[in-house]
């Protein structure tokens, strides 16, 4: 499934959507580590020090950085996510809900694309919205679901988990793991 690598992207091609006032520049807020949270058994932390976070994921899943971000793939292949950091202005300061919403209505290379109205991530450690969308990817002729979960550190960074797999497959089958990933998501300050 290559079109989580079209996402890897994404979240800092999202145009400006603040308003500029150049006489008050953005206040940046000195970035800390959170402590890492349990891992549930088997399951192995990913740690991005570039984009400055950390997850778990389920055993036999696989992880690399693609781009600045960090892709992560299931055992089976049926599912791929797409995680990155975006310390913009938008960023650092459009609410959750619109973030998802915009992130996933960019992506690109997808006919019908269809996105849902946000709704809160649940089980986050961080304020968070999570929303879903369909489409076809236009290369491969599939037709995908799409989930996007924006997280929030208000002033510093939006983390964004974009989670794609064929629309076949039952989302009850990655429903655990994607929670799991959510849960154990942790921030911490980009290295260099």
């Amino acid at each position: 499934m290559t079109t989580a690598l079209l996402a890897v992207g994404c979240a800092s091609a999202l145009g400006a959507c603040g308003e500029d006032d150049p006489a008050a520049p953005p206040a940046v807020v000195e970035e800390r580590a959170d402590r890492r949270g349990p891992l549930p058994a088997g399951w192995k932390r990913v740690v991005n020090r570039r984009a400055g976070f950390s997850l778990g994921i389920p055993p036999g899943w696989t992880a690399r950085g693609a781009r600045g971000a960090t892709v992560v793939r299931s055992g089976d292949r049926l599912l791929a996510a797409s995680i990155a950091a975006d310390r913009s202005e938008d960023g650092r300061e459009l609410a959750p809900a619109s973030y998802a919403r915009r992130t996933a209505r960019g992506l690109q290379g997808y006919r019908r694309l269809r996105v849902s109205r946000p709704r809160p991530a649940r089980g986050s450690r961080y304020r968070g919205a999570t929303v879903t969308a369909t489409g076809t990817f236009a290369r491969t002729r599939v037709r995908q679901a799409i989930r996007v979960t924006a997280l929030r550190r208000r002033g510093q960074v939006t983390y964004t988990l974009i989670f794609f797999r064929t629309a076949r497959s039952p989302a009850r089958v990655y429903a655990a793991a994607i929670r799991g990933m959510v849960r154990t998501f942790r921030a911490m300050p980009p290295a260099g």
